[in-house]
């Protein structure tokens, strides 16, 4: 995992992207981390101020600061990533939703997914679609949950625990964020197997560990063959 300064990205994109010889393949996905820690919080309006207004805005319609710490990093990660690995800086009209509220950047061939949980963040891209979780594990009742997984999966759950619990459920999430539906797809209609999924037969596939005390998943239709993961530092 390469640990990049994110003043260096904010400032010198473009040396970044020669450095570490970005390239997009089209199986791989790169995906942005960071965990963000008391520094963010002490210059919070320091790193709000580098985002165009539209990013700004998205910002501050969350009221709890929680909610706006967490939605600040995500488009931090966004936008740096994208001028990382493309060059271009996100402008004012780029960003775009889809139907269901999937997120994306006007007349570009990448594609992107943001998720964050506790302090961490991540962010996604690819060339293909690709949905990205990441879950902070803490303690739960499991039994709560027995209707989101298939009755093999909440088996395997109940003898391996809330480890399992989570390593399941960002498989789920990562791809119903793939498709865009959010919650609205019942998760348990996905069929959890070793790195794929099906729903009505259709497969996915997925790659995912923990790191860093985190779960995370990211979820494809196509094959990924690598994900070259940058840990974005303050």
């Amino acid at each position: 995992m390469k640990a990049l300064n994110i003043l260096e990205c904010i400032n010198s994109g473009d040396n970044v992207r020669a450095k570490y010889n970005v390239d997009f393949k089209s199986n791989d996905v790169y995906l942005l981390y960071s965990k963000h820690e008391k520094k963010i919080l002490d210059d919070w309006h320091f790193y709000f101020n580098f985002l165009p207004p539209k990013l700004k805005e998205e910002v501050l319609r969350y009221k709890l600061s929680t909610d706006r710490n967490n939605s600040l990093m995500g488009k931090l990660m966004l936008y740096i990533g994208y001028y990382i690995l493309t060059g271009r800086r996100i402008l004012l009209n780029d960003l775009l939703k889809g139907t269901f509220g999937k997120p994306y950047v006007k007349n570009s061939r990448i594609n992107f997914n943001i998720s964050h949980s506790g302090n961490g963040v991540i962010c996604g891209f690819s060339i293909n679609s690709l949905g990205v979780d990441i879950e902070k594990p803490s303690s739960i009742d499991i039994e709560c949950f027995e209707d989101v997984f298939t009755y093999e999966e909440f088996e395997i759950i109940k003898k391996e625990g809330e480890e399992k619990f989570f390593n399941f459920w960002t498989q789920k999430e990562a791809i119903s964020k793939e498709i865009g539906k959010g919650l609205i797809l019942p998760f348990r209609n996905i069929e959890l197997g070793v790195n794929k999924a099906k729903i009505n037969n259709e497969l996915w596939h997925i790659r995912g560990e923990r790191m860093d005390g985190f779960y995370y998943s990211i979820a494809s239709r196509v094959p990924i063959k690598n994900v070259k993961i940058l840990n974005i530092y303050f």
